[in-house]
């Protein structure tokens, strides 16, 4: 930009007279050297005024930038002259520029009469505020982030500019942050501007996680009363920040029933969710395992053993049992094994697995005494061994014996 900045020198004299600058000022400031150029005006000799240019000179802070060389004493520059300086550097910068001439008038009539020569300096002294650096940026946010980094809630971000020279014109308007971002690395960019018109620039990088993670909690379909090893498991996910705790309340296995348990989870943002679950406690159950040697049954109070047909069945812990045993026709019960002792109702508390045995023996003339085998040698017969025998029985010795002969002797004749 060319802007006339200085007055033209008046027709009448000698001196400096139009003053240009190639450059255009924002609010006072340039933004960068100031291109000047002077115009010294030289009039020669016409009208009866005579003028004559010696030298000129520019400094900016007394050092010499511009020069129109002086001629020696008796030469003088006797046309119009062009003087450019170039204004550079920082902050106030004093630019001055000095014109030397001398002057003289005259009159002719028949003959030309000419007044003493006078020696005159004329000047241009202007300072011109520059600044060529741009304002330095900072961000400041409404709420400050967690320890880890991470922003969890709606914030401001305010930019900031510092200029020592012109000063802070104008920065971006603040950028609010809202939960429509909900997480992601943002990278926002901040603009600040001098009085000079000079642009600084900065981009800052914030962690932004809006959303508790997100909690899917598993429990075990059924947990045994008493468990010590059952646990609810959270299952936490989080797309932001990802998950930093997740845990679950320790799951109360002491009694029968419906119960619920909560899981927690937080994210590296700190954004907390907590979610309820249910879960079912049931009995602890124990094996009661019946075995039937001979012919018959043994029946439960429940409809669980049925033996021979069903001879296992899971029964809760602490429950009451009572095993009946019903023998077949021709077989007598004459006892339980193991677990149960007697010939009575077998009752069991089941606070533990439980193998109880049920024996039948042959009593094939129904007498509730158990049969022995019949005779199958004599010598079984002798010394009142006849006596041991029931089916058949015999009075004497030689009742067993004929009974051996009839039905084959095994033994000794």
């Amino acid at each position: 930009m060319l802007s006339l900045v200085g007055p033209a020198a008046s027709p009448a004299a000698a001196g400096i007279g139009q003053v240009w600058v190639h450059s255009g000022a924002v609010n006072g400031w340039y933004g960068g050297d100031v291109r000047v150029t002077l115009e010294l005006d030289v009039r020669g000799r016409s009208n009866g005024f005579e003028e004559q240019l010696h030298s000129a000179t520019c400094a900016v802070q007394g050092e010499r930038v511009a020069e129109l060389p002086a001629l020696p004493d008796d030469d003088y520059y006797t046309t119009d002259q062009v003087l450019r300086a170039t204004v550079s550097g920082e902050g106030q910068r004093y630019l001055s520029c000095w014109a030397q001439y001398r002057t003289r008038t005259y009159s002719c009539t028949w003959w030309c009469t000419n007044d003493p020569w006078q020696h005159a300096t004329q000047t241009y002294n202007r300072v011109f505020s520059i600044d060529m650096t741009a304002p330095t940026v900072e961000a400041t946010t409404s709420v400050e982030p967690n320890g880890a980094g991470w922003y969890n809630q709606p914030f401001t971000v305010t930019w900031n500019g510092h200029d020592s020279l012109s000063g802070v014109n104008r920065c971006t308007d603040p950028a609010s942050i809202g939960p429509q971002v909900q997480h992601g690395t943002l990278y926002i960019r901040g603009e600040c501007w001098d009085r000079a018109d000079n642009r600084g620039e900065r981009t800052v990088v914030l962690n932004v996680d809006m959303v508790a993670p997100t909690l899917d909690p598993m429990v075990p379909h059924q947990i045994v009363r008493g468990s010590t090893d059952a646990a609810a498991e959270p299952r936490a996910t989080d797309h932001g920040s990802g998950v930093d705790t997740e845990s679950c309340d320790p799951l109360d296995t002491s009694t029968v029933g419906m119960f619920t348990t909560t899981c927690t989870a937080t994210d590296v943002a700190g954004n907390t969710t907590s979610q309820t679950v249910a879960y079912e406690v049931v009995p602890r159950e124990h094996q009661v395992a019946v075995t039937v040697t001979g012919a018959g049954t043994v029946q439960g109070t429940t409809d669980e053993i049925d033996c021979p047909t069903v001879c296992m069945a899971w029964v809760q812990e602490d429950a009451a049992i009572d095993l009946v045993a019903t023998a077949a026709h021709g077989w007598l019960f004459v006892g339980w094994t193991n677990d149960c002792s007697g010939t009575g109702v077998c009752s069991l508390v089941v606070d533990a697995a439980k193998d109880v045995g049920a024996t039948f023996v042959v009593d094939g003339d129904g007498d509730g005494v158990a049969d022995t085998p019949p005779p199958t040698n004599k010598d079984q017969c002798k010394q009142e061994g006849w006596a041991t025998f029931n089916n058949p029985s015999f009075a004497n010795q030689g009742r067993c014996v004929s009974y051996v002969q009839a039905n084959g002797n095994a033994g000794h004749r």
